[in-house]
């Protein structure tokens, strides 16, 4: 649960890449006491671990994810990497997968999900259909 926190005197926001520049951002404004920071990401990777997301969701009294079902960008890195506990380490992605079963990824904000298909990765990431997305109220 947030803390009931100042309204932001920064709002921090991006975009795919930028979405994941926009959490760090704010953690790191927060964390520093420069700013009491909101943030609004669209189409955003994860980028920390649990502890990092739990601790950004209690410090950041605004902030909001909204994503796009069908966007890729938004699943990864995968929060769960242990996909196949069989892989051999060996191999490249095995080896990929041995390191990765170190890193726990969780996303942060509150979520705002929509839908829509534009029949490719790039249709579907795209700033605009996080324009044109159906408002919630």
């Amino acid at each position: 649960m947030k803390n009931a926190a100042p309204a932001p005197s920064v709002v921090v926001t991006g975009h795919s890449l930028g979405a994941g520049l926009a959490i760090l951002a704010t953690a790191d404004l927060v964390n520093s006491g420069v700013a009491a920071a909101g943030m609004y990401n669209f189409a955003g990777p994860r980028v920390g671990d649990l502890a990092f997301a739990a601790k950004f969701n209690q410090q950041v009294g605004v902030s909001w994810r909204v994503v796009n079902t069908e966007d890729i960008v938004t699943t990864v890195p995968l929060a769960t990497p242990d996909l196949f506990s069989s892989e051999s380490p060996h191999t490249p992605f095995g080896m990929m997968l041995m390191l990765a079963k170190k890193l726990n990824y969780e996303h942060v904000g509150t979520p705002v999900s929509f839908t829509t298909h534009n029949g490719s990765i790039a249709g579907n990431h795209a700033m605009q259909n996080y324009i044109n997305a159906p408002k919630v109220s």
